[in-house]
């Protein structure tokens, strides 16, 4: 049998041990967390709830036949995928003689609600491509070019918004009938009239495009303007004065043509409706200025 002093000893070195292997293991973990290899996971936080976000409507007015309008279309992805995720809603109107069809161009894909924004905001008369951000002018006008798209995002894009906007849709595959509900919750005060707009949109429409010299027969048409759910200039929501907290939620109806889901990215037969391309986007502006002060967009499925 061992003394007890030897036992002392004995559990004072293996003590001294379990202390040098505690030392050794923590300089271990710090030198292993000073560097950490690649590959390796970025941190992507969150992105913000609507209603602490400004949403902007950005325009593009373009034509199949519009030699610079892909440039226009690919400064509007990066802005709205790239620049400023889920704050950008795209909208492509179609119009002027750069979407008249022929042979060589055979869809049409101009709308009466386009034709009546191009003539009331002077947009025709400026030459394609143009655009608007939220109809807010700049001058003595409401069209401006690509290039100054960002520009005139950067002096809105960090305010906070004055209302939230909530698009509830149910669509029949039997009847193609569309319900849309859409839920405004004003988050400030605000006087003056205001109306809200309801417009169906469809993406991913494979139809030759010009650009530049050639001509891309598989380009893919993304967030084009269809049709008006509501009025072109929508149905009034404000009258006068507006306090914060009010709610105001209208229905729409629409019978979705025939036409405006065939013609798609991906594959399947011919004449089986496929809505998943569709959406609806809804936007609140100022009667007076027509300036848009917050914008929504939903998939219907």
């Amino acid at each position: 049998m061992k003394s007890k002093n030897g036992i002392k000893k004995y559990s004072k070195q293996l003590l001294r041990f379990c202390v040098k292997l505690v030392v050794v293991l923590l300089l271990f973990a710090l030198h292993s967390c000073e560097k950490v290899e690649k590959p390796y996971l970025p941190f992507t936080p969150p992105p913000p709830t609507s209603d602490t976000i400004r949403k902007i409507l950005v325009e593009d007015y373009t034509g199949h036949t519009c030699l610079n309008c892909p440039r226009a279309a690919k400064v509007l992805h990066s802005l709205e995928s790239k620049l400023y995720p889920h704050q950008i809603i795209g909208l492509a109107v179609h119009g002027t003689g750069f979407a008249l069809p022929n042979s060589n161009y055979p869809e049409d894909f101009r709308t009466a609600v386009g034709n009546t924004y191009l003539v009331d905001f002077g947009i025709g008369a400026l030459g394609l491509p143009m655009g608007m951000v939220n109809r807010k002018k700049k001058g003595s006008s409401y069209g401006i070019g690509d290039a100054e798209w960002k520009n005139a995002i950067d002096t809105i894009v960090n305010k906070a918004p004055n209302v939230y906007i909530e698009i509830s849709n149910s669509y029949d595959n039997s009847t193609r009938k569309l319900n849309s509900e859409v839920k405004c919750t004003f988050l400030t005060s605000l006087t003056g009239n205001y109306n809200l707009v309801l417009l169906f949109t469809e993406d991913s429409i494979i139809a030759p495009q010009l650009d530049g010299n050639t001509k891309i027969d598989d380009y893919v048409h993304m967030h084009l303007l269809r049709a008006a759910i509501s009025d072109p200039y929508g149905i009034q929501v404000v009258t006068g004065a507006v306090s914060k907290g009010f709610v105001k939620t209208q229905s729409f109806s629409y019978d979705v043509p025939q036409e405006f889901d065939y013609n798609k990215a991906d594959v399947y037969p011919a004449l089986i409706p496929n809505i998943k391309y569709c959406g609806v986007v809804a936007f609140i502006y100022n009667q007076a200025t027509k300036e848009i002060i917050q914008a929504e967009k939903a998939k219907i499925k």
